[in-house]
C-alpha cells in the first residue's frame, strides 16, 4: 500500500480527502472530481492539552469482523522532540471507540512513520514504525496488536539508517511482508529496499534484499501490497537509477512465498521510466474481471512533475498492462497519493494531496 500512502501533515489528525479520482477497471477515467463526502469531515484525534502536539504519519487498516478501523499515527505529547506510537479505533459511521488514543508505545526514543496492516485470520494487526536509537541512527521495530498490544520487538536494527517501513499482509500465505529503504552501508552509497516476511506469532521470520545491493542509483520510499488470491506481493519504489536521462523513476518487484521460503519472482519490473521526477509511489491490488483471471491487477500511482500517474501491472506474470495513464494532469503540484480498490464496483479510487486551490 502505502497506498497507505503518505498521510497529510496537519496540525491535527483529521480525515481530509484533497483530490479524488475513479479508476474503472479498464483504466479509463471515470473521473477525476472534488471529494464529495458523505458528512462532515471530523477530528479524529486533536490534543487540547496545555502542550501543543501535532498528530502526523497516520495510517489505517479496517477490520471487516468488527467493522472499525483502527488508526496509528505518531505525536509528541510532552515537546520533547521524541515521537511516541498510537492508535484510534473508529466506528464505519465515524464515531471515536474510547475516550483517548491507545499508546502502543511510549518510550525514551523517537518513534515515528508507523504503518499497519490487518491479519483477518483473527490474529490482529502488525503495526511497523521507525525509531531513533541512542546513536542517532534509525531501526525498525513493530509490535503486534489483537485483544492487548504487544511488546514491541526489533525488526531490523542493524547499523546505519532503516526508514520509511510499510506492510501488507497476504491471507494465501499467512504471513506479512515488511518493507523499509535501507542505508545500512551508510550515506555514502546508495540505499535499497529491504523486507522481512514473518506470520503473526513471529515463529518464522525471513529477510531478504528486494533490490540489488549492486543496482545503480538510489532505491527509496517504498510501498507494498499483496495479491489476494496467490503467494506474492508487489514492492514499488522510488528509484534513481536513470537520473542522467530520464531523471527519478518507479520500479517494482515481485515477492512470493512458496514452499516456506520467500524468493524474489522474476525481475526489476519498469514500472514508470518517464522524463521527470516520480515522488514515492502508491500501490493497489483488485480482482479485476474475475470471469478472466483470478489474478486481477495491480495498480501503481505516483506523481511526476506535475502530473498524477497511473500503471495497471498483470497480477500473474507482473507485465505491464497497456501504457501508463494520466490520473490528474491539472496543472498543479501533487503529493502523497493513496490508492485502495473497491470490489463492489470494481474500481480503484485514488486521492492525493493537491495544490491546485493555494491561495
Amino acid at each position: 500500500m502505502r497506498a497507505k500512502q503518505k498521510p497529510l501533515r496537519t496540525a491535527a489528525l483529521t480525515l481530509v480527502l484533497l483530490m479524488m479520482a475513479l479508476l474503472p477497471w479498464d483504466g479509463a477515467i471515470a473521473h477525476p472530481l472534488k471529494f464529495i463526502p458523505t458528512g462532515s469531515d471530523f477530528a479524529i484525534w486533536e490534543w487540547h492539552g496545555a502542550n501543543k502536539c501535532n498528530e502526523i504519519h497516520a495510517d489505517v487498516a479496517y477490520d471487516e469482523d468488527e467493522n472499525q478501523y483502527l488508526v496509528v499515527f505518531d505525536w509528541d505529547l510532552n515537546g520533547s522532540g521524541n515521537h511516541d506510537i498510537m492508535a484510534v479505533s473508529i466506528t464505519a459511521g465515524g464515531q471515536l471507540v474510547g475516550y483517548t488514543p491507545t499508546t502502543i508505545y511510549a518510550g525514551s526514543e523517537d518513534d515515528s512513520h508507523p504503518a499497519i496492516a490487518r491479519d483477518p485470520n483473527g490474529n490482529g494487526y502488525l503495526v511497523v514504525w521507525q525509531r531513533r536509537n541512542a546513536g542517532d541512527e534509525y531501526d525498525i521495530y513493530g509490535c503486534v496488536i489483537s485483544d492487548t498490544i504487544g511488546a514491541p520487538f526489533a525488526i531490523a536494527t542493524w547499523s546505519g539508517h532503516q526508514l520509511y517501513p510499510d506492510v501488507a499482509y497476504a491471507t494465501a500465505t499467512s504471513r506479512y511482508l515488511v518493507v523499509w529503504e535501507d542505508h545500512w552501508t551508510g550515506w555514502s552509497t546508495p540505499p535499497e529496499i529491504y523486507g522481512v516476511s514473518l506470520d503473526s506469532a513471529r515463529t518464522d521470520v525471513q529477510y531478504m534484499s528486494i533490490t540489488d545491493p549492486d543496482a545503480a542509483g538510489d532505491q527509496t520510499h517504498p510501498a507494498v501490497t499483496t495479491n489476494g488470491f496467490n503467494y506474492r506481493w508487489l514492492v514499488t519504489w522510488q528509484d534513481s537509477r536513470n537520473s542522467s536521462t530520464t531523471g527519478y523513476d518507479i520500479y517494482g518487484q515481485a515477492v512470493s512465498f512458496l514452499g516456506g521460503t520467500l524468493a524474489l519472482e522474476g525481475s526489476t519490473i519498469p514500472i514508470g521510466v518517464l522524463p521527470g521526477y516520480a515522488s514515492a509511489p502508491a500501490v493497489s491490488w483488485g480482482q479485476v474481471d474475475p470471469s478472466a483471471s483470478a489474478y486481477g491487477e495491480y495498480l501503481v500511482v505516483w506523481p511526476e512533475s506535475g502530473t498524477l500517474y497511473g500503471q495497471r501491472v498483470d497480477g500473474q506474470d507482473h507485465s505491464l498492462v497497456a501504457g501508463s495513464i494520466a490520473v490528474s494532469d491539472y496543472s498543479s503540484s501533487k503529493y502523497d497519493p493513496a490508492i485502495v480498490y473497491a470490489t463492489e464496483s470494481e474500481a480503484w479510487w485514488v486521492v492525493w494531496q493537491d495544490n491546485r486551490d493555494y491561495g
